[in-house]
């Protein structure tokens, strides 16, 4: 069964003349805590097929240190090779001859860094 989720928070990425927009939950919010009661606290979304590319934050400063260390790596987040999700997505939004405000290939390859970073983050505590 597909879990129902909130509306995710959107944040963008301005890096000289690229302008990139991105889908997150804040757990200290109320939509984050909405979002866990509707998750049964699993924050699981891969009964949304191949998952789905919101970044869960812990908190706003968390976010923040996300987002600093993202400019910091933009070449190499860039230079990701966007996985099936993405390229599905942007394939079947051609298909459909529409178009979009948040590039589905930026979608994967910000999420694909957010796991490293977030795996990093979770390894590297003091």
């Amino acid at each position: 069964m597909r879990i129902v989720l909130s509306v995710p928070e959107n944040g963008y990425f301005r890096v000289g003349a690229q302008k990139e927009w991105y889908y997150y939950y804040d757990l200290s919010q109320k939509n984050g805590h909405f979002l866990e009661f509707l998750c049964d606290h699993k924050l699981d979304f891969r009964s949304r097929g191949f998952g789905a590319p919101f970044l869960i934050f812990n908190n706003e400063a968390d976010r923040k240190i996300f987002e600093a260390s993202a400019i910091e790596n933009w070449e190499k987040i860039n230079a990701m090779e966007a996985g099936f999700p993405g390229t599905h997505a942007l394939k079947r939004i051609k298909q459909a001859n529409k178009s979009y405000m948040t590039d589905p290939l930026f979608l994967d390859r910000i999420h694909q860094f957010y796991v490293e970073w977030s795996n990093y983050q979770l390894f590297n505590r003091s």
